[in-house]
């Protein structure tokens, strides 16, 4: 199905009103197309396509396809479906201008799911795209945009949501509006690229779930997001690359994914925003990264969390100017400011804000709750500029284990720098003894690189001088005063300026005492008591209004109770009872003995006694400090 204007002039629209599926397969086509011959050069305006079914099915390399190749814009495509649309095996929903107009505009909305899966036999992925094509340049032209709203959507196994520039002009932007989760996965990717003078678009996710992005294709990509400006030798201009926005319940990035906004080329990165109600989880060696690799400065990192922010395994989070074979870095780094409820960095984890080419590091700002550092690293390092400067801070914990590191660093030994600073504000700071955990503040030769810590508690650090790393280390080389080589917890400032530790309390190592193995002899601490007939007494006060046990409830026998006095009428029976007691016999009375233990009477009383039931005889010696009877 197909509306095409050869030559000069409109092309026209098609419109497909369905009231069950739709079904494309076998690469059937749906086109709207402005082309052009050797004889006739294209000139008009694309024809829109419309569709609206209850369901929409693209299958084995089918197409939807708007497209221009002359002078005019390309069409723009619209697809309602009120349950789902699927595309796999290589079918494509584009927007695509090969002339000197803009592409058209993609959007897509399902009452239920869209995914795209897959690679067809052709080497096509699976998806939806914009894009602006061409060899040539050929005015200011424009990708359009990608808007998909849904319940969910699934990009799979190669599948691609693109907006693109390969030429000249901008790229469009990427918009989801999801209720529930989103998935990107086996080699899947979502991208807004300019390989053009021009900018790349923005990515937004607003999704209402899960935002799952996790794994590798068959070909070794990472599944993912991607911001990037491609290089462009021939361009010059101020280019930049277009924001990631992800929003959403919770954000899992895993096995080897990426979010990333990149130039490779000269320009400006994007920033990465990320906003969640729950958790963010990045792991298994994936990444959330703004990279320069050229002339430009790298993008910010932005993570809000309601609850819980967790690296592991050898994932971090990166703002980095690096250079490459082709282009010499040369740009300011990104900072990375990161608010959660707590933060966890684990098994190689890193925050990373450095600048391995020319110019300064971003800096990195934690504000959570707790921050635990479990073989984790916080790096701000540059090779030539400033550095830097790293602040952390906590309500409750900063827990450091298992050669954790929080370092800054300016310059080289023949490169000097303005070292970053370091600023730690928690309550308890504990590292786990002899665990070569370091926090390094440096700067080879020049200012910065200072290291402030506001505690009540710090236990398990060691405050290090430079005079006192020398001598432990052995050597005056700058190079080699790395408190890391040392298999103490260390806090040491290596540059000019001083270190600040303001603490209540600070337990080191060294403030440890071994305990004897040798077990006490509990009984060996009881005094032996005086007899009960000298100066010795025995009272029963009760629990003074206290429950036996802190877990008990308090009972009415508990509390105390006041003395009474007896009435006349009390004392005088009293007192005549006690008159017709009978008369004891004048015998010889036993000496009383302290009570050492008890047992039940015949009578299931309690009965105080002063041995073994079996051996009621035995009385021990009184001691010598007891008075005389």
């Amino acid at each position: 199905m197909q509306a095409f204007s050869v030559g000069r002039g409109n092309a026209g629209n098609v419109t497909v009103n369905a009231g069950g599926h739709v079904f494309l397969e076998d690469r059937s086509a749906i086109f709207s197309a402005v082309t052009q011959t050797e004889q006739f050069r294209g000139e008009g305006e694309g024809g829109d396509i419309n569709i609206r079914a209850r369901s929409l099915s693209l299958s084995s390399g089918s197409q939807i396809a708007a497209s221009t190749e002359g002078r005019g814009n390309a069409g723009n495509i619209r697809i309602d479906a009120a349950d789902s649309v699927d595309g796999r095996d290589g079918s494509v929903v584009q927007a695509v201008s090969l002339g000197e107009g803009n592409a058209g505009i993609i959007t897509i909305t399902a009452g239920d799911r869209v995914a795209f899966d897959g690679v067809g036999a052709n080497g096509f992925s699976s998806g939806a795209f914009s894009s602006v094509e061409g060899d040539a340049f050929r005015g200011d032209r424009r990708a359009g945009d990608v808007n998909i709203e849904a319940r969910s959507l699934s990009l799979s196994n190669g599948a691609i949501l693109e907006t693109s520039t390969r030429n000249s002009g901008n790229a469009g932007n990427i918009q989801l509006n999801i209720n529930d989760s989103v998935s990107i996965s086996g080699g899947a990717i979502l991208r807004a690229v300019s390989t053009s003078q021009g900018n790349s678009g923005n990515v937004t996710i607003n999704a209402g779930g899960l935002i799952f992005i996790d794994g590798r294709g068959s070909t070794g990509v990472s599944s993912g997001i991607i911001n990037s400006l491609g290089v462009v030798p021939q361009f010059g201009g101020n280019r930049r690359g277009g924001d990631i926005r992800i929003s959403g319940r919770s954000l899992s990035v895993t096995n080897g994914a990426q979010v990333g906004a990149i130039t490779v080329g000269q320009g400006n990165v994007g920033n990465i925003q990320v906003d969640v109600t729950d958790d963010v989880l990045i792991g298994g060696g994936s990444v959330l990264q703004t990279i320069l690799g050229a002339r430009g400065n790298a993008g910010n990192i932005t993570i809000n969390a309601g609850n819980r922010i967790s690296l592991d395994g050898e994932s971090g989070v990166f703002s980095a100017v690096v250079q490459t074979e082709q282009f010499r870095g040369e740009g300011e780094g990104g900072d990375i400011n990161i608010r959660a409820r707590s933060l966890s960095l684990t098994n190689g984890a890193q925050l990373n804000a450095s600048n391995i080419a020319q110019g300064g590091a971003g800096s990195i700002d934690v504000g959570v709750r707790s921050l635990d550092l479990d073989q984790g690293n916080i790096f701000a390092i540059t090779n030539s500029g400033d550095g830097g400067n790293i602040q952390l801070r906590t309500s409750k914990s900063l827990r450091l284990r298992n050669s954790s590191q929080i370092a800054t660093s300016a310059g080289l030994a023949q490169l000097a720098g303005d070292g970053g600073n370091i600023t730690i504000v928690t309550p308890l700071l504990v590292a786990n003894f002899d665990g070569n955990n370091d926090i390094v503040g440096n700067a080879f030769g020049s200012r910065g690189g200072r290291v402030e810590i506001n505690t009540q508690s710090a236990i398990g650090l060691t405050p290090r001088s430079i005079p006192e790393l020398r001598a432990l280390l052995g050597t005056d080389d700058p190079t080699l005063l790395d408190p890391s080589r040392l298999p103490s917890n260390d806090v040491a400032s290596l540059s000019s300026f001083s270190l600040n530790f303001d603490s209540g309390e600070v337990f080191s190592a060294s403030d440890l005492v071994e305990l004897p193995t040798t077990p006490v002899d509990a009984s060996a601490l009881v005094a032996t008591g005086c007899p009960s007939g000298v100066e010795n007494r025995f009272v029963v006060t009760g629990g003074g209004g206290l429950p036996p046990a802190p877990g008990d409830k308090l009972s009415a026998d508990a509390l105390l109770t006041d003395w009474a006095t007896l009435t006349a009428p009390e004392t005088q029976n009293r007192a005549t009872v006690e008159t017709t007691t009978p008369e004891v016999a004048d015998t010889a009375i036993a000496p009383l003995v302290e009570a050492t233990t008890w047992q039940f009477g015949s009578k299931g009383e309690i009965v105080l006694t002063n041995a073994d039931p079996a051996t009621p005889n035995q009385f021990e010696a009184t001691p010598s400090n007891c008075p005389s009877s």
